[in-house]
C-alpha cells in the first residue's frame, strides 16, 4: 500500500518523501525491538551487518537512523550442554567505528568477528556454539545500533516503495526474534512490538504511526481539495472565454443566408428603380427633342 502512494510522489508534490520517511521510522522501530530479541530458531551460529561506506570512521553518519552511545548482551551458548557465557558489549557509535566494534565483538569468547571487502561485520560462532543479543534482564541497545545493522532484522528496504520482509524471515519465520530470553512462549518482544502502534516514535517525529499517517493522508486531502477547486475555476474560466469568444467571432449561417437574400432583394429593387428611371429620362429628352 506504501509502495501505492509512493508512486503519486509527483502528483502529490514531494509527499513521497513524507512516505519514505514513515517507512523508515516504522522498519527502524520494529528492527530495533528483535535486535535485540531471542529467536524461536534459538542461537544462531552466524550473522552478517549492513555494509557501511568507511570501516574506519565513526559509526553513527554512517548509519539509516538515529543512533546513540549504547550498551548489550552477546551471549554465546553451547549447543550440546546448553552453557551460557554472557558479555555485555558498550559502544559509543558516535566516536568509534564498525572496526571498534568487530574489535570487541572478536574479544568474545568462542565468537568470530571480522569485516568484509564490502563494508559488512560478520559474526561467526564456533563450531558447537550459537549466539545471541538477548538481554536477559540486562540492557538492550538503548542506542538502537543493533538495530541500525540490521541484526534480527525482519523489514529491509529504503522507503515505502521497497519496503518488504526481509527473505530470510520469509524463508523462515522462527528467526522472528520474539523473545527475550530462552524458554518457549516468551513472546515480550512481540507485545513491545504492538505496542509500538501507540508510541510515539523517534523516526516520526515523536507521533505514533497511526498519527503520522492520518497526517499525511490529511494533506492529500487538501491538496486534492484544492485541485479540484482549481479545476473547477479552469473549467469555468474556459467555458466563459469560449462563450466570449463566439460572441465577438464566431457566425451563424443562417443569419448570414437571411442577410444575403434581404441584401439581394434590396439591389433587384434598386436596379429596377434606376432602369426605370434611366427609361423616363430618355422619354423626356426625346419628348424635348
Amino acid at each position: 500500500k506504501l509502495a501505492g502512494y509512493r508512486e503519486a510522489d509527483a502528483a502529490l508534490g514531494g509527499l513521497g518523501e513524507r512516505l519514505d520517511d514513515m517507512a523508515r521510522g516504522v522498519r527502524d522501530a520494529v528492527n530495533g525491538v528483535l535486535a535485540t530479541g531471542y529467536p524461536a530458531s534459538g542461537p544462531t551460529a552466524n550473522a552478517t551487518s549492513r555494509p557501511v561506506a568507511v570501516l574506519g570512521a565513526s559509526l553513527g553518519p554512517q548509519l539509516d537512523g538515529p543512533v546513540s552511545a549504547t550498551s548489550f548482551n552477546v551471549t554465546l551458548t553451547n549447543l550440546s550442554t546448553g552453557a551460557e557465557t554472557t558479555t555485555t558489549i558498550s559502544f559509543n557509535p558516535e566516536s568509534q567505528s564498525l572496526s571498534d566494534l568487530s574489535g570487541q565483538l572478536d574479544g568474545v569468547g568462542n565468537l568470530n568477528a571480522s569485516l568484509s571487502t564490502d563494508g559488512r561485520l560478520q559474526l561467526q560462532a564456533d563450531s558447537g556454539f550459537g549466539f545471541d543479543f538477548a538481554p536477559r534482564g540486562g540492557p538492550e541497545d538503548p542506542g538502537g545500533v543493533l538495530g541500525a545493522l540490521g541484526f534480527n532484522a525482519i523489514f529491509a528496504g529504503q522507503g515505502a516503495a521497497d519496503l518488504s520482509v526481509s527473505s530470510a524471515v520469509r524463508q523462515d519465520s522462527r528467526l522472528l526474534a520474539l523473545g527475550q530470553a530462552p524458554g518457549a512462549g516468551d513472546g515480550r518482544n512481540a507485545g513491545k512490538i504492538a505496542d509500538l502502534a501507540q508510541q510515539g516514535l523517534a523516526g516520526l517525529g515523536g507521533r505514533n504511526p497511526g498519527e503520522a499517517f492520518s497526517s499525511i493522508l490529511s494533506e492529500v486531502g487538501d491538496r486534492a481539495a484544492g485541485a479540484n477547486a482549481r479545476l473547477e475555476s479552469s473549467s469555468t474560466l474556459e467555458a466563459s472565454l469560449e462563450e466570449r469568444r463566439s460572441e465577438v467571432s464566431g457566425v451563424s449561417l443562417e443569419e448570414e443566408v437571411v442577410d444575403m437574400l434581404r441584401f439581394q432583394r434590396s439591389f433587384e429593387v434598386a436596379a429596377r428603380y434606376l432602369r426605370v428611371v434611366d427609361e423616363m429620362s430618355r422619354e423626356l429628352t426625346g419628348l424635348v427633342r
